[in-house]
């Protein structure tokens, strides 16, 4: 199985579990972090992005872990530590990026010296640090706030928001920028 016949495969059983969440009502993007933030390599510091993050945090939600913290099968090695046996990895998705001289142009990009850049997709496995054993991970203080705590939060994201015009009860369209507003109040 080539990398595109692995990452259509991995597109379709992601696809697949979310219509399942959504017909069970479930929304797995709804808040997509935890008290520690979004998903990111243990080792590296690295945040997981676009998809490897929401399917992450998806899984550290299914799988009840702890904590949104991943690792490699060699990285956990490199620390000392070892996967659980019958332990199930992750599937991320990892895009290397070639360049190739001219000739087939199919799924590339033409750059100007005469190569075109070719995505290629590769999947990597990744576990969750609950996974690991022999490795006495190092955890930040997870970020803990009572519900006072975030409203008063959202308050400020309120009060200091930017107001660029006064205020509107009706909703423009200027043809000369690609914007459309609907009016707004703004508090002195």
């Amino acid at each position: 199985m080539n990398a595109y016949q692995k990452f259509d495969q991995l597109a379709q059983q992601v696809t697949d579990e979310v219509i399942a969440l959504l017909e069970q009502g479930k929304v797995p993007w709804q808040k997509p972090w935890t008290s520690y933030g979004l998903p990111r390599n243990y080792l590296s510091g690295w945040h997981y992005e676009g998809f490897n993050a929401f399917y992450l945090h998806y899984i550290t939600g299914e799988r009840n872990l702890t904590t949104p913290y991943f690792l490699t099968f060699k990285q956990a090695q490199e620390l000392g530590g070892r996967v659980r046996k019958g332990e199930k990895g992750t599937p991320i998705i990892y895009w290397k990026i070639k360049k190739e001289a001219e000739g087939s142009t199919a799924g590339q990009e033409e750059e100007k010296e005469g190569h075109a850049i070719k995505f290629v997709p590769f999947i990597w496995t990744v576990f969750n640090i609950d996974q690991v054993e022999g490795v006495d991970f190092a955890l930040p203080a997870p970020l803990g706030r009572n519900e006072m705590q975030l409203l008063e939060a959202c308050q400020r994201v309120v009060e200091h928001f930017p107001c660029r015009s006064p205020a509107s009860r009706t909703a423009e369209h200027r043809p000369t920028t690609p914007q459309t507003r609907i009016g707004y109040s703004c508090r002195s």
